[in-house]
């Protein structure tokens, strides 16, 4: 018995050690990542100016010449701009068939009738618009002197029966992977910036308006001017709106994502951004009822925000929306878009399967965004958890200027190590990658796909309607702000200082908000799963005033600070005017004594003492049990023999 316990003992011993050893080592390399290999921002590549060409190209059908010809002229101030517009059928048709009798008059008077059939598809083949779009593409680009930014601006509709057509890049899913996935090809924009005999993306942004009529594309184009030229105004600026809906795994696993999502807001992402979140799970304090899921959704896109990001399930709406235990309801469909009607003045996307069902007619509505990120085909969760990541870190963070630039650096941000270095990216790079390729790789029905396949898929699938030169309405963050003491008391008044390169006069307002990814408390009389509690904990604003500027820029004043939970809060600076400036600094209401230790450093340095401190104790203890073990040899007196044990000592 007694060797069972020390059995047990034991285990539990090396059981303890073993998660000590690994929690202690995870710390350290979270601690010290950016010593050991440093970050760098997620960047784009090196400005490269045009060479003798341009570096953005419209293709459109002739049908749509006169409004093409505006978007050229549009945009002409700022680039070099090149107008394409394809052959109609007729011409194309004649096109193709004096090719053919070229080519077989070259062979010829001893061509036979097969060459003659090889010839004719030869031609038709190369004559498809699709290989010609492709081809003014590259060769555009390539002839200019391989620009940086180059941006491809596609007007026409995707139905093939329209006059207006132009079509999308096919990408044919090779036959020892479709087995894997649950289709057979591709239908997307981003595919005309593949090259081919190189194996290489090419870094062209490309954005499409998928409208069939002038009077359309020239709506789309005012919108586009307005947006560019009169910008979102004071907190519109830092606005992001989240929409998630239920995973469908459970509430684990929907508790889990949210606290995931709220500590790369926290951790990740500038403090000067303001959320509001609508969560399609019952559990969760930013859910609402049933019936008001739509009328919700319609609020967020006409907020004016900087973008809406939805995540989750796909196809024709969003959705769907845990209600109850046993309850789920969509949350918006593609039969509510007609009731979005001022929703122009923000960018969506859509990180979920075949979202783009939901994505054109939204974008294609009057009132619809300005520009929208969605996929063509089912997306894989693993890939899409990265693209939200990077796509928050870049536009939250002010890495890219164009929304082109965000859609296509998002997309390949996960394939280039040097444009991502976290911990959580090299861990998932180095374990998960080659985790899930052996799963996949597992079964011989599933082919022999890749990680590095998956991530082409994801580039292929995810397009963007919209203008990709667009330019993003971020604010600059030109202002400092700080509050007088470290700690502020409770129901008292926080003093500020403050400067900027504002005018005298110019006015600001200055509020304490709840830090990024905290949820703000909810008064316990407000019934769960209700607007009330669904306004309050996207109430992010404690107290605010107004100031204005001196003649040097600087200012001062003071908040009345409510009864809050101890800890962190950020003081905000904002002009509610454009352009938008804005500023912050972190203040601690209260004793936040918890606050200020509870981070990963604090909890490495109490795993580090308590580790060495253990390891200290074990080897002391060991020595005294040798010690003990050992015989103890005494001088002789004199004239006495000395004795030796008898236990082989000698």
């Amino acid at each position: 018995m007694s060797k069972i316990r020390a059995f047990f003992a034991f285990t539990l011993r090396a059981f303890f050690w073993l998660i000590l050893v690994l929690t202690w080592i995870a710390l350290s390399a979270s601690i010290f990542w950016d010593s050991i290999y440093p970050s760098e921002k997620i960047i784009p590549e090196e400005r490269n100016p045009v060479q003798n060409g341009y570096n953005y190209l419209i293709i459109a059908p002739a049908t749509l010449k006169e409004s093409a010809s505006k978007w050229a002229e549009f945009r002409e101030s700022d680039y070099q701009v090149e107008l394409s517009l394809l052959l109609d059928e007729d011409t194309r048709w004649d096109e193709q068939m004096k090719e053919i009798s070229q080519r077989i008059a070259d062979e010829g008077a001893q061509t036979d009738e097969s060459r003659i059939k090889e010839i004719v598809g030869e031609v038709l083949n190369e004559y498809t618009l699709e290989n010609q779009i492709k081809e003014i593409i590259q060769e555009t680009y390539k002839q200019s002197g391989e620009p940086y930014p180059f941006f491809v601006l596609l007007i026409g509709s995707e139905d093939p029966n329209d006059s207006s057509y132009l079509p999308r890049h096919r990408y044919i899913v090779p036959e020892e992977e479709a087995n894997f996935l649950p289709f057979h090809d591709i239908e997307g924009d981003a595919g005309y910036t593949f090259d081919t005999n190189n194996d290489r993306w090419l870094p062209i942004a490309i954005g499409r308006i998928p409208l069939s009529d002038n009077f359309s594309v020239l709506q789309k184009l005012k919108n586009t001017h307005t947006y560019e030229n009169n910008p979102l105004n004071g907190l519109e600026h830092t606005q992001v709106n989240i929409i998630a809906s239920d995973g469908g795994w459970g509430p684990v696993f929907a508790k889990s994502t949210e606290l995931a999502l709220q500590k790369v807001i926290e951790t990740e992402l500038s403090l000067d951004t303001n959320y509001h979140v609508i969560n399609g799970n019952y559990e969760s304090v930013y859910s609402v009822p049933k019936e008001q899921y739509t009328q919700e959704i319609i609020k967020s896109f006409e907020m004016n925000p900087l973008w809406v990001s939805y995540v989750g399930h796909g196809g024709s709406g969003l959705g769907p929306a845990h209600i109850s235990e046993k309850e789920y309801a969509e949350m918006f469909t593609v039969e509510d878009v007609s009731s979005v009607g001022n929703a122009q003045n923000t960018m969506m996307t859509f990180v979920s399967c075949t979202s783009e069902e939901l994505a054109k007619p939204l974008f294609s509505n009057p009132g619809g965004p300005i520009a929208t990120i969605s996929s063509s085909r089912i997306t894989f969760a693993y890939s899409n958890t990265f693209l939200q990541k990077d796509l928050m870190l870049l536009l939250i963070n002010d890495q890219v200027s164009a929304v082109g630039e965000w859609m296509r650096l998002a997309k390949i941000a996960y394939r280039k190590p040097e444009m991502n270095r976290s911990f959580l990216i090299w861990l998932a790079r180095t374990y998960l990658d080659p985790v899930l390729e052996t799963i996949l790789g597992a079964d011989p029905s599933t082919g022999v796909i890749t990680y590095k396949e998956i991530i082409d898929y994801q580039i292929y699938t995810y397009n963007l309607y919209g203008d990709p030169a667009l330019q993003i309405p971020h604010a600059k963050r030109t202002i400092d702000i700080q509050s007088r003491s470290f700690l502020t008391r409770k129901n008292s008044f926080l003093f500020f200082d403050g400067k900027s390169d504002l005018d005298e006069g110019a006015p600001l307002l200055v509020f304490i908000k709840y830090y990024p990814g905290k949820i703000p408390v909810i008064d316990s009389a407000i019934p769960a799963n209700s607007v009330e509690s669904f306004n309050a904990a996207n109430d992010f604003i404690l107290g605010a005033t107004a100031v204005t500027t001196q003649k040097d820029g600087t200012f001062s004043g003071s908040i009345e600070v409510p009864d809050v939970p101890n800890g962190a809060y950020v003081l905000e600076v904002i002009t509610p005017k454009t352009p938008t400036s804005v500023g912050h600094d972190i203040v601690y209401i209260g004793f936040p004594f918890l606050f200020l230790f509870y981070n990963s450093k604090t909890w490495w340095l109490v795993l580090t003492i308590v580790f060495f401190a253990s390891l200290f104790r074990s080897i002391k203890k060991r020595l005294n049990i040798c010690n003990r073990s050992a015989p103890h040899l005494t001088s002789p007196k004199m004239g006495e023999e000395l004795i030796l044990p008898r236990s082989g000592w000698s």
